[in-house]
């Protein structure tokens, strides 16, 4: 009789192990350490000028180290309206996921410089939850904050807009 109930344990625990396995398989935020492409759509105001509203996106390159820390570059492009201004900022990004879930919040920082036509330097600070549609493609929703320094190029002007905005975006990731 003990060998039996011995045995009955052993495969509830084997069941049970293999059980775990599989939804450790299907759940998590389907981040694997390697190679990933960020895209999003962004629409924004200024914190000082309500009426100064820009819209933009940007894409980022990068490598994701394990299921919560991501380091990439990327490029983005922001028109504001009042200004009449498409800029091009060149920027380093850093994401840190706090758990390892479908729904997963994050957050985000960006810093990097404008080079083109309409120069300065760009930083940038989000946090926002991630939601995993696939085991290899997640949207993202990110609300933050970001600080623009822009001037045109060639050109020193101490009245040069310091934007500060408050941002909504949206993006997927591969």
């Amino acid at each position: 009789m003990k060998t039996t109930l011995k045995k009955s344990l052993f495969a509830c625990a084997i069941g049970l192990l293999f059980a775990a396995n599989a939804q450790a398989q299907f759940s998590g935020n389907g981040l694997h350490r390697g190679l990933r492409v960020l895209v999003d759509a962004s629409v924004g105001v200024d914190l000082e000028d309500s009426e100064n509203a820009s819209i933009g996106g940007s894409a980022a390159v990068g490598y994701q180290f394990g299921r919560h820390f991501f380091l990439g570059g990327g490029i983005g492009l922001d028109y504001f309206k009042d200004y009449e201004w498409n800029i091009v900022p060149l920027f380093g990004m850093a994401r840190y996921d706090f758990i390892d879930s479908k729904v997963t919040p994050f957050i985000e920082g960006r810093l990097g410089y404008a080079p083109f036509d309409i120069d300065g330097y760009y930083a940038q600070i989000g946090g926002g939850v991630r939601f995993r549609l696939k085991s290899n493609v997640v949207k993202a929703l990110n609300l933050g904050v970001g600080y623009r320094d822009f001037t045109r190029a060639g050109t020193w002007d101490p009245e040069a807009p310091e934007i500060t905005s408050f941002h909504a975006m949206i993006g997927i990731e591969f």
